[in-house]
């Protein structure tokens, strides 16, 4: 028997925006014929991850910039992946300041 995954099926997100300092979260979604699906992922922003379960990623990011994510999904025999541009902006300094305050 031959499982396959539908890579048609792989939700490109689109482009992503987050603060340093301020949790994100980003669940992707994708569907398979049969099979358990496994998820993956290349250049997240520092203090990101990706559950390889549920293919929820999350955390907060600790530098700002530009990253280019590769998110990955397969089911054992076959893998599809997408890129999804991720901005990761500065904290404001008086957001950090008032977080400092007691």
């Amino acid at each position: 028997m031959l499982f396959a995954l539908d890579t048609r099926r792989l939700v490109n997100p689109g482009p992503k925006s987050s603060v340093s300092g301020s949790p994100a979260q980003l669940t992707l979604t994708a569907t398979t014929l049969s099979g358990k699906l496994v998820w993956g992922s290349s250049g997240l922003p520092p203090g990101l991850q990706i559950n390889v379960t549920s293919g929820v990623t999350s955390g907060t990011p600790t530098t700002a910039g530009r990253y280019a994510v590769t998110l990955t999904v397969g089911n054992g025999v076959a893998t599809s992946s997408t890129r999804v541009p991720w901005q990761v902006g500065a904290a404001q300094a008086s957001a950090l300041k008032a977080r400092r305050s007691p």
